[in-house]
């Protein structure tokens, strides 16, 4: 959790507020489109004919840094909502 000492005017928590809104709805447009292909991935690692190959040392270092950094990005978000429970559900 973060914490911070210093007083926040509120036109600029709107502006905070605004901002965390549009990646928020950006990154579920994003998860969205990933969503969709999903079983193709799966499938994916286990055959040949799969558009996601691995065939070099570039590309397993490419998706295992980007696979990575996605899954520790969204187990960061859910441990901050578990920890303050500030979620309605």
């Amino acid at each position: 959790m973060f914490y911070s000492d210093s007083p926040v005017s509120e036109e600029r928590l709107e502006e905070m507020k605004s901002e965390c809104e549009e990646l928020y709805i950006d990154a579920i447009k994003k998860i969205g489109q990933l969503h969709s292909i999903f079983p193709f991935i799966a499938f994916s690692f286990h055959s040949d004919a799969g558009f996601l190959t691995i065939s070099n040392n570039d590309d397993y270092k490419f998706y295992t840094e980007k696979v990575k950094n996605l899954s520790d990005a969204i187990q960061s978000i859910l441990e901050h909502l578990d920890t303050t429970k500030t979620h309605p559900f």
